[in-house]
């Protein structure tokens, strides 16, 4: 992860933001897989309102990239949070592009942005049908599931990004033990990958 040389404007913008965050709703379907997910526009519609808000947009700039070693091409997607004083952060995810075509190479660049603005937001995904509903056995209802909290933390590509992950959801799921410890678990496999 890289940052303008100050964040002191910044910084608390997007903590203010996150406050009014929404969860993603899981509004399309995986033929393949046989599960639900929450496609790009449903991550943007979750974060753009409260980014703007606060002074915060945000870009996302895909670059293909050969290893020079075995040839072999890639996607390199830098996503960077701008703030209205100058201030930034920015990372760049890498994914290998298995195909060399303009649907592949499509299909790549929403891959990656839906995953990179998630990840560096802090987004999670819900069901859009059932969520709202759940009984937490008594515990102040959490705004998103424990799958895909554990599934952003699992993406988590840098050391840096697990902790802006974790954290964020460790308070979300503070008064619910047995998630908490899930997403404990997650974080330590992930930071055991990772290192």
């Amino acid at each position: 992860m890289k940052t303008s040389e100050s964040i002191l404007k910044i910084a608390p913008a997007l903590a203010a933001a996150q406050k009014n965050f929404l969860s993603a709703k899981k509004n399309n379907a995986n033929s393949h897989f046989k599960n639900k997910y929450a496609d790009l526009q449903s991550v943007i519609e979750a974060v753009k309102d409260s980014l703007c808000e606060h002074g915060i947009s945000f870009i996302q700039s895909p670059t293909e990239a050969v290893n020079p070693t075995d040839g072999d091409f890639s996607l390199r997607l830098t996503t960077t949070l701008l703030h209205t004083s100058g201030e930034w952060i920015a990372d760049t995810a890498v994914c290998p592009l298995v195909k060399r075509d303009p649907q592949a190479f499509g299909a790549a660049v929403t891959y990656l942005r839906r995953y990179c603005l998630s990840a560096m937001l802090g987004i999670y995904q819900a069901d859009s049908d059932a969520e709202e509903a759940m009984d937490r056995g008594g515990v102040e209802n959490e705004p998103f599931d424990l799958s895909s909290a554990i599934e952003s933390i699992e993406g988590s590509t840098t050391m840096e990004l697990l902790q802006a992950n974790y954290f964020p959801l460790a308070n979300v799921f503070k008064k619910n033990k047995q998630a908490s410890l899930r997403l404990a678990a997650a974080k330590d496999k992930r930071k055991g990958e990772l290192a």
